[in-house]
């Protein structure tokens, strides 16, 4: 098994995630002319993304589930947050303060109100709190992690709209197997696997504005600034983030003198 700590970067998965963050954007731009066409492939796609959460959290875990927690609310809740109150400008809502607080499962039925695809940062919050759980079982024997995945399967019979989790659970007990992932991938998708958080987050929106001023074509010619605007994000909201979550619980070696 993959031990907890290991740390390093996993290029084939930085490469996919960037990928399946395209399929999405994808979805929203045929969505822009009134097609369902890729609906399925960027539901595939979010369901690739908690399944390969569940695998690099387990990967890079070192077993304290309170600094767990707090790493990825920092991590995370940063770029949320400005995406949830720059969707109800664009979209010109009253903000509602349980959307900031990423607790709640609201009703969401075609996506977040506010940001569509950010419905599933909801599911992220809840699986977040069960991870802790799911990596000791996995700890135990991959039979073990694999068989609570499977039983995970009963949540979506008891909250129907927690049916990503356990794809996050599946990534958790893959880690019990040992799988040689490729250590090259291409650049370009390493860059759009490194910004594939803000592109997920912001191009609806960026996309919505566009479709309101030109029309359906609008998604299509707006799709240069839904990239640059993804890297913006990552490097004004994101980067900062992810370099504070490091720092949460971040022990300092002190040198003993003899």
């Amino acid at each position: 098994m993959t031990r907890a700590g290991q740390g390093g970067r996993l290029a084939a998965l930085d490469a996919t995630r960037g990928v399946l963050a395209c399929v999405v954007v994808v979805h929203h731009v045929v969505r822009a002319f009134g097609s369902l066409a890729m609906a399925r492939w960027a539901h595939m796609a979010v369901l690739g993304f908690f399944l390969m959460s569940g695998y690099v959290l387990a990967y890079s875990y070192d077993g304290r589930p309170l600094v767990f927690m707090a790493r990825r609310v920092v991590r995370l809740w940063p770029l949320y947050a400005v995406c949830v109150c720059a969707g109800c400008a664009v979209q010109g809502l009253a903000l509602n303060p349980t959307w900031l607080v990423w607790w709640p499962m609201p009703p969401f039925q075609e996506g977040a109100v506010f940001d569509p695809p950010a419905w599933s940062l909801f599911m992220e919050a809840w699986a977040t709190l069960i991870f802790p759980v799911l990596f000791w079982v996995t700890l135990r024997g991959r039979i073990f992690g694999m068989a609570l995945a499977g039983l995970s399967f009963a949540l979506i019979y008891v909250e129907p709209r927690l049916f990503c989790v356990p794809f996050f659970a599946i990534g958790v007990a893959a880690t019990g197997f040992a799988i040689n992932w490729p250590r090259r991938a291409p650049g370009l998708l390493l860059w759009l696997g490194k910004i594939s958080y803000s592109l997920y987050l912001t191009h609806a929106l960026v996309m919505i504005v566009a479709v309101r001023a030109f029309g359906s074509w609008g998604a299509i010619a707006v799709l240069p600034a839904v990239f640059g605007i993804a890297w913006l994000c990552w490097w004004a909201i994101e980067r900062p983030s992810i370099l504070l979550s490091r720092r949460v619980g971040a022990t300092k070696r002190v040198a003993v003198q003899a």
